[in-house]
């Protein structure tokens, strides 16, 4: 986990420490930056490819870019493309790949990303996010144009109106919505989008790079092809998470289905692989489910006992999200990272199962179609977009 931010304007000396400074948790083996003509790039870096290279910015040319994420065919790619290179670093390929193929270059990664990017031949800007949104990226016009992976690092040059209304559409979703956050000001790129930005005049336009709903379109597949296509993707891209870092790689195991078959097909392929699961006096406690799949497996296995301090952590837990967050399950995630960062800086997990699969009850009224009945009645459609506005939120709940 990077981070990356930046602003245009003046370069300031103590709006970039500060602007660093909130992102440095992410970021705690590196820091570089990089003042243009009219931009000042950031980054904070956590090393875990190409540990002694990579030092970012970097710069290829007439192209600048900070970048947060990993690609995992960055070296297959490198084949096709013009050397030499300097570095093993996938930013170095990013930049390969946009001087050959310009944004085209995009639906040729497999990865997650959020990246910056600058060109000088015509001064532009380019704020990219990957395809569902894994790495973050917000950005504001407010005080002069900035961006960065957290909230609180745009936040430091100053503070930001509260978004009553996207407040309250959060109090009745458990999220805000889109492009929206709890501050008035302050957007975050969505998913699969890049955001286009003239440093000349400021003038700036959104684009779609990426969207899921062809992939909806072919012909449903039957129960043992579907579950053969799951197990291959769910197969290849534990290996690539594994083989892309340089350093150690462990699992969090919760019992769960999504984290066990995780860890399976990581300690397939690393056997000793370390899991670590949480365990909480006095609650509901999947700790020995967890011991079970680990003795299973094979796994060097790690039970947490976690005791709480919510009364000096709850600042720092909440801190990292910069707005309101719903799941409550971001208080142990915490304890569990803290400590499994005792021994490893990378840790494969099972989050998002659940909302690819259906796996929460709140799915059940979309399966038994009680939203139809619900359209005309959403306390939203005040503020949200029509239904006729294929991105706006209440045709996206009620669809």
């Amino acid at each position: 986990m990077c981070s990356i931010a930046g602003f245009s304007g003046p370069f300031s000396p103590d709006r970039a420490a500060a602007m660093q400074e909130r992102l440095a948790h992410r970021g705690p083996d590196d820091r570089g930056e990089r003042v243009l003509p009219g931009l000042t790039l950031l980054h904070t870096r956590l090393s875990i490819q190409d540990i002694s290279g990579g030092h970012q910015p970097m710069s290829r040319g007439p192209l600048s870019i900070v970048f947060n994420g990993e690609i995992y065919n960055h070296l297959t790619l490198r084949q096709s493309l013009n050397g030499p290179f300097a570095s093993r670093s996938d930013t170095e390929t990013l930049l390969a790949l946009y001087e050959a193929h310009g944004l085209k270059m995009l639906e040729k990664l497999d990865g997650m990303f959020a990246f910056a990017l600058h060109d000088a031949r015509d001064n532009t800007l380019l704020l990219v996010r990957d395809r569902y949104g894994k790495k973050p990226l917000y950005y504001s016009f407010e005080k002069g144009f900035a961006f960065a992976s957290e909230i609180g690092a745009l936040a430091a040059s100053g503070a930001y109106e509260k978004n009553h209304e996207a407040i309250e559409a959060f109090l009745r979703l458990g999220f805000v919505p889109f492009e929206h956050t709890a501050y008035r000001g302050i957007y975050e790129l969505p998913a699969g989008s890049v955001l286009h930005l003239n440093l000349t005049d400021h003038s700036h336009r959104t684009t779609r790079w990426f969207d899921p709903a062809p992939l909806y379109a072919p012909e449903p597949l039957s129960d043992e092809a579907a579950i053969e296509a799951i197990e291959a993707a769910l197969k290849s891209s534990v290996k690539n998470r594994l083989e892309s870092s340089d350093l150690e790689v462990g699992a969090f195991l919760s019992g769960g289905i999504d984290s066990s078959l995780v860890s399976y097909y990581a300690a397939e392929i690393k056997p000793g692989l370390k899991t670590f699961t949480v365990s909480f006096k006095g609650s509901y406690d999947e700790s020995p489910l967890a011991a079970q799949t680990a003795r299973k497996i094979g796994s060097d296995h790690h039970t947490i006992a976690i005791h709480t301090d919510l009364k000096n952590d709850i600042d720092r837990i909440l801190s990292g999200y910069g707005e309101p967050f719903f799941d409550s399950s971001a208080i142990p995630s915490w304890y569990v990272a803290r400590e499994a960062r005792k021994s490893l800086k990378v840790i494969l997990n099972g989050d998002g199962a659940d909302e690819l699969f259906g796996g929460y009850r709140r799915y059940v009224p979309e399966a038994n179609g009680w939203y139809a009945l619900a359209r005309p009645l959403s306390p939203l459609a005040k503020w949200l977009p029509k239904p006729a506005d294929k991105m706006g939120l209440y045709s996206w709940l009620f669809r």
